[in-house]
């Protein structure tokens, strides 16, 4: 009764898998993805499982041995929004002649967390972008030209000629003395 209480009110949903259904829910199933357990009892595992994560569920829940316990990442289908990505724990569940038959699954939403690691990692893209590009232009800026041009004479055949086209723009030393070396960049 104690376990049973702990798994009802729990915030993450507990989930029970058997013979690839799923076979109990805990209540907040309808508190994180806004779905009924009536909807979800004796359905495939895989209907509420995101068809690119389906792989990863599977080893997942495709256990080896007894003791065998993985954490994986996976989008579930959710009610509310499309779909909300879980860190799930799953646990082997022995039948009577202890060898693995399903598995309890606690999924908890991280849907903030993988936002955040997404807008951290567009930041970062962002910031590689503008050490090397001209945000005006979108050519790229002094020191990737010159990056560039070394990386391609180093590359060249010591026994071929090189040569290296060179623009110059009229008076633009003014832009460069009046504004600075960044502007005319």
């Amino acid at each position: 009764q104690s376990y049973r209480l702990i798994a009802d009110n729990a915030g993450d949903i507990v989930m029970r898998v058997a013979d690839g259904r799923w076979a109990w829910l805990s209540p907040s199933l309808t508190t994180v993805l806004g779905l009924a357990e009536a909807e979800v009892i004796g359905c495939p595992a895989s209907d509420l499982v995101h068809p690119e994560d389906l792989e990863a569920f599977q080893r997942a829940v495709a256990f080896v041995s007894q003791d065998a316990r993985t954490l994986t990442r996976l989008r579930l289908r959710s009610a509310k929004v499309d779909w909300v990505w879980t860190e799930c724990l799953c646990t082997p569940l022995p039948d009577d002649d202890a060898e693995a038959r399903g598995a309890l699954i606690i999924a908890r939403d991280i849907s903030a967390q993988v936002q955040a690691e997404e807008s951290a990692a567009d930041a970062r893209a962002d910031l590689a972008y503008s050490a090397n590009f001209d945000l005006l232009t979108g050519l790229r800026n002094r020191q990737a030209v010159l990056t560039a041009l070394s990386d391609s004479l180093s590359d060249c055949d010591p026994e071929r000629y090189v040569a290296v086209l060179v623009i110059d723009v009229d008076n633009f030393k003014i832009i460069n003395d009046g504004i600075s070396h960044a502007a005319g960049d």
